[in-house]
């Protein structure tokens, strides 16, 4: 599915998005990561969209509560479904899994399992990408930001946009 936005256009939308993304009590962390990931479910191309993107959440942590807000949103002509996931076998049944930190004891078991399903892997450790997670969000001056390996979205069988890429830091 290709979605028709010029890029001026989705690099205001991202941008607008990365402006807001100052922590504040009001906005967690967490809620900025959701937003994001929807503009990633977005700009990503999958092998074979569906009519639905499934978005697991693996364990517990805040983003159990923050992607409940998406579930059910238009992504394009996919509708989110959000889902907790609660071990590994579960991995398939996504189309974006975020693994939270608390969690990176599991990379080297979803890393094999997201590549055979075309899964976009999305965390928050440092040096997630280095063990298979396609984007990661780091914190600098206050800002969430995130970078992509695209060495892993190409081994996962996904490609992110160029215009998405330009917000990112590229790892690889």
């Amino acid at each position: 599915m290709k979605i028709n936005l010029g890029p001026a256009k989705i690099a205001v939308i991202i941008a607008f998005a990365l402006l807001f993304s100052t922590k504040s009590e009001a906005q967690t962390e967490y809620k900025v990561y959701s937003g994001l990931m929807f503009h990633f479910i977005k700009y990503t191309q999958w092998p074979s969209p569906g009519a639905e993107i499934v978005l697991g959440i693996f364990g517990k942590s805040p983003m159990n509560t923050e992607a409940m807000a998406l579930n059910g949103k238009m992504a394009g002509s996919m509708k989110v479904v959000v889902k907790e996931i609660h071990n590994v076998a579960e991995v398939d049944a996504c189309q974006i899994l975020f693994v939270p930190s608390s969690q990176s004891s599991k990379y080297s078991e979803i890393a094999p399992k997201a590549k055979q399903h075309h899964v976009l892997v999305v965390s928050n450790s440092p040096s997630a990408t280095k063990n298979g997670v396609v984007v990661n969000f780091f914190e600098e001056d206050s800002k969430v930001k995130f970078e992509i390996s695209n060495k892993n979205a190409a081994e996962n069988g996904l490609k992110i946009s160029s215009e998405l890429q330009k917000l990112a830091k590229i790892v690889d």
